[in-house]
């Protein structure tokens, strides 16, 4: 439990595209992103099986907004 509340986690803005998020989170190694809005208060969480969920909706044909987190 003391590992995970210590870890720094990486933290965008709600704002960021999701390219730019999954490079970050890819990039600390991590498995997901605090979604903060613009006072730094969490907005909510992305992890990399939303992203991969929502790649399997759209080849699937379902259709949504993939461009910002927001």
């Amino acid at each position: 439990v003391s590992q995970a509340m210590s870890k720094e986690y990486v933290k965008v803005l709600k704002t960021a595209t999701l390219e730019d998020t999954v490079k970050l989170i890819v990039e600390n190694r991590q498995s997901c992103a605090l979604v903060v809005d613009s006072d730094d208060l969490l907005e909510g969480i992305l992890t990399l099986g939303d992203v991969q969920r929502g790649i399997s909706k759209a080849s699937d044909g379902s259709r949504g907004d993939a461009t910002v987190l927001a």
